[in-house]
């Protein structure tokens, strides 16, 4: 996937007339260039692109506007030499240079440069504005994975780290099921559900989210009560994030007490829900809904009327701070489809249906 340049507004001042009219005639040129490439007409694009250099040719931005023009015509090797003069003019760490060595990455591996493309990714990932997400889940790079020069740089697998403590737990304990799962800002997360005859009840989900500079990472942890005996394991589990997947493989567990139940246990679904999912375009939204199943975050002065079953608490935490509680549920008493939470604020009551 080549990324897309836009171009900014402002310009440097200069006490030079001449030179202010050259660069305001080149971004006015910019601008038409960016029109034109937008409905297609990738030739005349490219043809106000070079008008534009001759009046600016000390620009980055204009020359990688130009490699991407080129590319968008079928010039790749035009379009690595472009980008070239954009990464020689630009600043190391400026999201100019880093857009430059990523779409010369994408490019010189199209021409089978692989080495280069490789070093260039690197360097793109290096300068801080490329989301290494994003590159190692881009199809144009995909061939890139197996290369021995991105051991321990760069990692085409999903980042995901997953904690189940096997030591032995006494019937009635506590005990925790964690995740570290790394994505593209706005994006969540999610871990697929898992049918196990493991005795334990969900109480308790806590979703910390960390900012890691070019994307974020969600620190999920999942609080069980044990609730019967047994040697098992749990799993395997299915991540997902930002364009990626991973399978982890099960994980052991001893549960303790002093009578044994394995004759009563079934086969049950265990849903690992990512609270941040929840609320996603409305922050202010204190109830979300999906048939009989109800989240609700704990709002002061209001009071939620409803029926629920298998409650479990929910907490979305920014740098261990917490935006905000509530809890997870299943309705019960009439049909699901039936059933109407209420939240009541004063005098005001407001109804949320299926």
């Amino acid at each position: 996937m080549i990324f897309l340049f836009l171009a900014g507004c402002s310009l440097f001042g200069s006490d030079a007339e001449l030179l202010y009219e050259a660069e305001s005639q080149a971004l006015a040129l910019q601008e038409r260039a960016a029109e034109l490439s937008a409905s297609g007409q990738f030739e005349l694009s490219l043809s106000k692109l070079n008008e534009a250099l001759a009046l600016d040719s000390q620009s980055p931005e204009l020359w990688l506007s130009q490699a991407i023009s080129l590319s968008e015509t079928g010039d790749i090797s035009g379009a690595v030499q472009s980008a070239t003069r954009a990464i020689a003019l630009g600043d190391l760490k400026s999201p100019t240079t880093g857009v430059a060595l990523y779409n010369r990455a994408c490019w010189r591996l199209a021409l089978g440069e692989t080495i280069m493309a490789s070093q260039d990714l690197m360097a793109a990932v290096a300068t801080g504005t490329i989301d290494p997400l994003q590159a190692v889940a881009d199809p144009d790079l995909r061939s890139l994975a197996s290369f021995t020069e991105f051991d321990g740089l760069i990692s085409f697998d999903l980042p995901v780290e997953l904690e189940i403590d096997s030591e032995s737990y006494f019937v009635g304990s506590r005990w925790e099921v964690s995740f570290k799962v790394e994505s593209s800002y706005g994006e969540t997360p999610s871990i697929g559900s898992i049918f196990s005859s493991a005795p334990v009840s969900l109480v308790e989900i806590v979703d910390n989210v960390i900012d890691l500079g070019a994307h974020e990472s969600h620190e999920l942890t999942y609080r069980f009560v044990v609730d019967g005996v047994m040697d098992g394991e749990l799993g395997p589990f299915h991540v997902e994030s930002s364009g990626l997947e991973l399978e982890l493989p099960s994980r052991p567990f001893v549960f303790l007490g002093p009578v044994s139940q394995s004759d009563q246990l079934e086969l049950r679904e265990i849903e690992f829900l990512v609270p941040s999912s929840l609320f996603p375009e409305d922050e202010d939204r204190v109830v979300f809904r999906d048939n009989g199943r109800v989240a609700v975050k704990e709002v002061d002065r209001e009071e939620v009327s409803w029926e629920p079953s298998d409650v479990v608490a929910i907490h979305l935490r920014s740098e261990g701070q917490p935006v905000w509680s509530g809890y997870d549920a299943s309705l019960t008493g009439v049909p699901s489809s039936e059933q109407t939470v209420v939240i009541t604020s004063g005098s005001q009551e407001y109804e949320y249906s299926r």
